[in-house]
């Protein structure tokens, strides 16, 4: 059973991911292999 703070820190670690490339062209390559 996964913690709760792990998952927490997992999402904020992904969203701060996702914002870094949010302007980049690669940014829907990244989604996908996120998926």
């Amino acid at each position: 059973m996964l913690d709760e703070n792990t998952l927490w820190r997992d999402s904020l670690r992904v969203l701060g991911i996702l914002y870094k490339v949010q302007n980049s062209e690669t940014r829907n390559n990244v989604f996908f292999l996120l998926l």
